[in-house]
């Protein structure tokens, strides 16, 4: 019920609309009826069935003479000839129209702001979604939402996901993730065909594989094993879905040349000493492993765990690298004792952290404008006993770098740990397991007796 007293002028024009309506709507129709009836023009009687005028009849007459139907009782017989007026019927039909354009007038506006989609039989959808299919996002979003709120059949969960899939095919146009919400929803209610699905996976692995870069060191040592980085990032042409990169199947093959293959697992003990010198170029081949491993909701903002399939793509990448002859190094120290200073002020251990439930010990670095490379192999003395961490490397020129350094020691499970001392030892090995340093620093720094943050969880 409205409350007048404080309804906006809209309000009060509709619920007059819609009062002055439907009282003109109520007397057209009495003055439609009544003028239809026609007006009483004699007291002839009437046969009640066919109209025909009895009057001049005599009383032996049973029976209706143009219908034959009998006239015994006198509901049978209706008395006076009516006629028709014209000028009511038209009067009342008009004020029913008018009353109608005044009632559209009135709700008009309800029904602009109304979301009719929702509403609307699922049969009529995937015609919908041609439309949507040519036009806004909003209209996917529209789509989607009546998935949300109705019931669709199989044959129609699949007519509208290959129009998702043709969108998601297009490479001139931007991904809607509404379409991408569309396919995984119906194919979590088991409606969409399985080679819709796999055409889905296969479509967004195209954009995982596309962003997937491999990086091998420019320059390595005769007899060392190539370095190389991956480089994966999720492409921005998918909507919600997440493949997560598990890792490889197999071992990764490199091939020299367009000829050998060697394998680049490390327990296959290749003989990287029979790598030609010079420019060599090499294919990385590898088989990668993605899984569902998390779904991004768009509502919340957040990723949530999903387990599913496991999918495999092959991948393939083509570099160049010069492997120097045998004697010469890729990397090399720098003994300056200029760096010392300039080493000492740029990098900080920040804190030392301990949790004895595990033995896990974690060093937290930081270093801000390093004169030169910085690859150090990282220990931790306590009481005079060494326990190495993953070695560190900083590059130069980086403005701030912050990074930890962990290990685990069953030794050191529910110890108690004071205070440590942490080493810094330069390491050629470190640096040419690096991409792209070729000169590091040679110096070494200690941090003596550094306090330790207990953790509990």
């Amino acid at each position: 019920m409205h409350d007048l007293s404080v309804a906006n002028p809209s309000d009060m024009t509709m619920i007059m609309l819609l009062i002055v309506g439907g009282m003109l709507f109520l007397l057209s129709l009495v003055l439609f009826i009544t003028g239809n009836r026609g007006k009483k023009i004699d007291g002839h009687p009437l046969c009640r069935t066919c109209g025909h005028d009895l009057y001049g009849s005599t009383n032996a007459v049973r029976n209706c003479p143009k219908c034959n139907r009998p006239l015994r009782y006198r509901k049978d017989v209706r008395v006076g000839n009516r006629k028709k007026q014209k000028g009511k019927i038209v009067t009342g039909f008009g004020g029913v129209l008018l009353a109608g354009v005044l009632g559209v007038f009135a709700i008009f506006p309800g029904i602009r702001s109304l979301d009719w989609l929702p509403q609307m039989p699922a049969l009529t959808m995937p015609k919908f979604a041609m439309a949507a299919e040519l036009h806004s996002q909003e209209d996917w979003k529209k789509t989607y939402k009546q998935l949300e709120t109705s019931r669709v059949s199989k044959s129609q969960a699949n007519r509208v996901a290959r129009l998702a899939l043709k969108l998601q095919e297009d490479k001139d146009r931007d991904w809607v993730k509404e379409a991408d919400l569309w396919i995984e929803k119906v194919h979590e209610q088991q409606l969409l065909d399985d080679d819709l699905w796999m055409r889905y996976v296969n479509n967004v692995l195209d954009e995982q594989v596309a962003v997937l870069k491999v990086q091998f060191r420019p320059v390595i040592e005769h007899g060392s094993r190539p370095y190389y980085e991956t480089f994966h990032h999720h492409p921005k042409r998918t909507g919600t879905l997440r493949l997560d990169f598990l890792g490889t199947r197999g071992a990764n093959r490199l091939q020299v040349n367009d000829g050998r293959i060697y394998s680049l697992k490390r327990s296959d003990n290749e003989d990287w000493s029979t790598l030609p010198t010079g420019k060599v170029k090499l294919r990385y081949m590898m088989s990668q492993e993605y899984a569902f491993k998390r779904l991004y909701d768009l509502k919340t903002g957040t990723m949530s765990s999903k387990s599913g399939e496991v999918f495999v793509r092959d991948f393939e990448s083509e570099s160049e690298i010069e492997i120097l002859p045998p004697g010469q190094s890729c990397v090399k120290p720098i003994k300056n004792a200029f760096y010392k200073a300039a080493v000492e002020e740029s990098f900080e251990i920040q804190k030392v952290t301990f949790r004895p439930t595990d033995g896990k010990l974690v060093v937290f670095t930081n270093a801000q404008n390093t004169p030169i490379a910085l690859v150090w192999e990282m220990k931790a003395l306590i009481e005079g006993q060494a326990y190495p961490l993953e070695p560190l490397i900083r590059i130069p020129k980086r403005r701030s770098l912050m990074g930890a350094r962990h290990g685990f020691f069953d030794d050191l499970i529910n110890a108690s740990i004071q205070k440590v001392d942490v080493v810094l030892t330069p390491s050629a090995e470190a640096a040419r397991r690096s991409l792209d340093i070729t000169e590091y620093w040679d110096g070494e720094l200690v941090f003596k007796a550094v306090p330790v943050k207990l953790e509990t969880q």
